[in-house]
């Protein structure tokens, strides 16, 4: 029989080891009933050895695994120096200062304005040296020169005779103030046809224009026309071309007649 040092259990089968509870190493066999080992009769008993029982062991959990962590580098903190306080009579100093300056530029900008404007309206009134000698010599009152004398007006009141697109014609002029004049023209057609005109001249180029304005007898075939020439520098010829109201062109000639000339009636 064997028995646990630690728990105090008995075995009976001395082939066992170890506690089947806690498994410390069983004593050697004894006697049940003297509670003492078996020893051998015949030669002395053999020195005891005492057997140091292992600690039970504790049922623990296991240890867990220490996992790395990462740690992050923070930099020590800079040693911040103390703000300075600000002094209020530098500011106000700084203020004044810039308050000057602008000043001064906003005076300086109105006086260069002003003397751009003066001298803009001095340029503007200023007459140049040229232009005044002009105005001078023009102010003079200029000498008489030996002019030619001037043409004399041309008169064209009276009456005149010619042909107007290939046909007789007989041109009546009234009295007139100015270059402008009323008239009556005669064209001897298969049917006579009596006109009313106005002229009028520029006595300068001699240029002179008959227009036809009105059909006062006989209309028959005739369409009014415009007409346009020169008048000879002695007064006594006129001739040009017209245009009628449908486009046709044709030419025309007067000669101025004496003013006893019979005028048709």
């Amino acid at each position: 029989m064997k028995r646990c040092p630690t728990c105090n259990r008995t075995y009976p089968d001395d082939t066992l080891a170890f506690c089947l509870i806690d498994g410390s190493v069983l004593s050697a066999p004894f006697d049940g009933e003297t509670k003492q080992p078996y020893t051998s009769r015949a030669s002395a008993p053999p020195p005891t050895e005492i057997l140091h029982a292992s600690p039970p062991r504790a049922e623990t959990n296991p240890t867990p695994r220490l996992q790395p962590t990462m740690q992050t580098y923070q930099p020590a903190p800079t040693p911040t120096q103390p703000a300075h306080k600000s002094n209020p009579a530098i500011w106000i100093v700084l203020g004044s200062g810039v308050l000057v300056l602008l000043l001064i530029a906003v005076v300086a900008i109105v006086l260069v304005g002003r003397n751009l404007i003066t001298n803009t309206n001095k340029n503007q009134n200023a007459v140049p040296v040229n232009q005044a000698s002009t105005e001078n010599e023009n102010s003079r009152p200029a000498a008489t020169p030996e002019s030619s004398p001037s043409p004399e007006r041309l008169n064209i009141v009276g009456h005149w005779v010619g042909t107007n697109d290939g046909t007789p014609a007989t041109l009546v002029i009234d009295e007139s103030d100015t270059d402008s004049y009323n008239g009556t023209e005669y064209v001897a057609e298969s049917t006579p046809v009596k006109l009313a005109v106005e002229i009028k001249i520029d006595q300068v180029t001699r240029h002179i224009t008959i227009d036809e304005t009105q059909i006062l007898k006989g209309a028959g075939s005739w369409n009014l026309g415009f007409n346009q020439g020169t008048i000879s520098a002695d007064g006594q010829q006129m001739s040009g071309t017209a245009k009628d109201v449908k486009e046709k062109i044709y030419s025309w000639s007067f000669t101025k007649q004496v003013p006893n000339s019979n005028r048709p009636k």
